[in-house]
């Protein structure tokens, strides 16, 4: 039986030192922990701006530093991203082609493709709708695994994950 453990980590993961303190700390997931969509659907890590207007504006190494947590001697076999949204944001802006949603998320999954996924940190929305159009369209993006962080309402979390699964490709 193997054992998923995961730490949540901001900015200060990407400092001197830290990488090595996380491989070696048995956690098996890192999330970066966490994007903010702003009204306009423009994506900020944490305080810092990733994605403007459909362009990729973070770091350029930003892809390395992630993918470096499965590289070496190491315990971590899985890199997600966390999405706090607001959720509300994705749900005013829409998630179909062109939308400043699709196109900020396409422009992330472009320039980090290297992670493994996004995880949900929903705290504001709890719409269906909302949730599963955002991770089918992720997952038409190329978005390899969606995870969720469940804050309250386990049971329509549980829902959202039978709707998302009932609608996925293959």
């Amino acid at each position: 039986m193997s054992t998923t453990s995961l730490i949540y980590g901001g900015g200060a993961f990407f400092v001197s030192g830290a990488l090595a303190d996380v491989q070696s700390s048995g956690f098996t997931t890192v999330v970066a922990w966490c994007i903010h969509i702003a009204d306009n659907g423009d994506l900020a890590f944490n305080d810092t701006p990733v994605v403007t207007g459909g362009t990729y504006v973070g770091d350029a190494d930003w892809n390395e530093q992630l993918a470096a947590f499965k590289q070496g001697t190491t315990s971590v076999n899985r890199v997600l991203l966390s999405v706090l949204g607001p959720f509300a944001n994705i749900q005013s802006l829409g998630t179909q082609q062109g939308s400043p949603i699709y196109n900020n998320f396409q422009a992330l999954l472009n320039a980090i493709p290297d992670i493994d996924g996004i995880d949900f940190d929903n705290e504001d929305v709890y719409d269906s709708t909302t949730v599963v159009e955002f991770a089918l369209m992720l997952q038409s993006l190329g978005c390899k695994q969606i995870t969720f962080c469940p804050y309250v309402q386990w049971d329509t979390w549980a829902a959202w994950l039978a709707a998302i699964d009932s609608k996925s490709p293959g």
